[in-house]
């Protein structure tokens, strides 16, 4: 029991000595210039926002594709065109999987 009681002295002992390192670093602040950081938010929102709109699109197409039934001949709903009977899906299966392709 004493050896707990000593460990656990330790384990504060270090704990404060890593709060005292920890505040004593000489860490540089560095002053942003605002039209460098608005210019720079800028390129990355003209080259990440483009995919992301692109990559949503087709997640909304994929889902489209399994949950809704279309009028065009070419693009029919997944149900429609046999999933249920190729992934042996029985009883709810298909409304399951839809509630996870539609949250």
């Amino acid at each position: 029991m004493d050896t707990h009681i000593a460990d656990d002295k330790l384990a504060e002992l270090h704990v404060e000595e890593l709060v005292v390192k920890a505040n004593d670093r000489n860490v540089e602040r560095y002053d942003i210039d605002p039209v460098a950081e608005k210019k720079l938010l800028r390129k990355l929102d003209w080259r990440v926002v483009p995919v992301l709109w692109f990559l949503y699109m087709l997640a909304f197409l994929d889902r489209t594709n399994i949950g809704t039934s279309m009028r065009s001949p070419f693009a029919r709903n997944a149900k429609i065109q046999g999933l249920t009977k190729d992934l042996k899906m029985t009883g709810n299966d298909y409304n399951i999987a839809l509630m996870i392709f539609f949250p």
